[in-house]
């Protein structure tokens, strides 16, 4: 099947903008495809140069004037605009943090630190709700497809690479940052063919890696990629590297209102966590997102899926559900804080 089919068209009859009389093939990664990557990479820079020049500058108000905005940059200052400062991601315990003082306390030896407390990752947050019975099998190399990997953890280092990678391309500077930190060879082939797929696709990156936090359940996660698409239209991406064994097989079904309706194999995993970073996204920054896609990379493809409607059907239903559990989890985590203390 084409990979480009899943984008095509949609129930409606829409769908992403696709050039079918194309003969490049942007997933062949030769020497000569990379020169071409690059050669495109020029043009689009061009380009983007003249369309600032023409374009009028676009005064960036609340959710329904900023949707009809083109201009990526618009788009970005609201999200700054609109971002909690107070929140961010630690790498150092590799979890989301929020600032509950930014004036300094002194500790003991005269130390100073600010205070803060740990945010609930959404991640971590859905495993326990709707996929704690699922089990990684690690796949037998034997009678499987050969994806160059030797382990789980060399493939969390390659996902950690390829998003690292499209986040410096997207918000620091395009290829010039990628090059002086990995040269040619050093920059992935998924993130080649994720930055091509976008460009066949025709949209517009605007932010990779947005933090997203949701005050009502105290609940923060990263948007992979948020882009505008032809029509001026917010479409979020989440991107799924590798993973060619194991994608859509589960050991058990989904917990909570989708049991026994989905499976709990990656790709079920990885539309709850698309469909819970959409419904954040929009209730944070009062933004209305029109298209939404997991995006597997894979050895050879790129193949991207649109979320199922049953979910989006049934959204509000499923995000009850969740922040009902995360405040249950939230109280008793308090009453046993209390109980630790009076015993203490």
């Amino acid at each position: 099947m084409n990979p480009y089919d899943f984008l095509v068209t949609d129930e409606k009859g829409e769908g992403m903008e696709v050039d079918r009389s194309s003969k490049y093939n942007p997933y062949d990664l030769s020497k000569e495809e990379r020169e071409r990557f690059r050669l495109q990479e020029s043009v689009i820079v061009a380009e983007e140069k003249d369309r600032g020049e023409e374009e009028e500058e676009v005064v960036v108000e609340p959710s329904p004037a900023l949707v009809r905005s083109r201009k990526p940059k618009d788009i970005l200052r609201y999200l700054n605009n609109n971002k909690k400062n107070d929140v961010y991601f630690s790498w150092e315990e590799r979890c989301f943090k929020k600032i509950s003082n930014r004036d300094p306390v002194v500790l003991g030896g005269g130390k100073k630190r600010r205070e803060e407390t740990y945010v609930k990752g959404l991640l971590p947050a859905l495993k326990r709700m709707f996929w704690p019975t699922y089990q990684y099998n690690e796949p037998s190399y034997k009678n499987t497809k050969n994806t160059g990997l030797k382990s789980q953890k060399h493939g969390i280092y390659r996902g950690d690479l390829v998003h690292t990678q499209i986040e410096l391309y997207v918000n620091k500077g395009g290829l010039p940052i990628l090059d002086s930190l990995y040269g040619d060879e050093g920059i992935h082939e998924f993130t080649v063919r994720a930055l091509l797929a976008l460009r066949e696709w025709k949209l517009r990156p605007v932010v990779s890696e947005l933090l997203v936090y949701d005050a009502r359940s105290n609940v923060a996660t990263k948007a992979d990629l948020l882009c505008l698409n032809s029509k001026g239209e917010l479409v979020l991406i989440e991107w799924k590297c590798g993973m060619d064994n194991y994608f859509f097989a589960a050991n058990d079904t989904m917990r909570g209102p989708l049991e026994n309706v989905y499976s709990n194999c990656p790709s079920n995993q990885a539309y709850i966590q698309l469909m819970f970073t959409k419904i954040l996204l929009e209730r944070s920054y009062d933004l209305k997102i029109r298209r939404s896609y997991v995006v597997q990379i894979k050895k050879g493809t790129i193949d991207p899926f649109s979320l199922p409607k049953l979910l989006l059907n049934n959204e509000n239903r499923i995000d009850l559900y969740l922040e009902t559990k995360i405040l249950e989890e939230q109280k008793t985590e308090s009453h046993k804080r209390r109980k630790k203390n009076r015993s203490g």
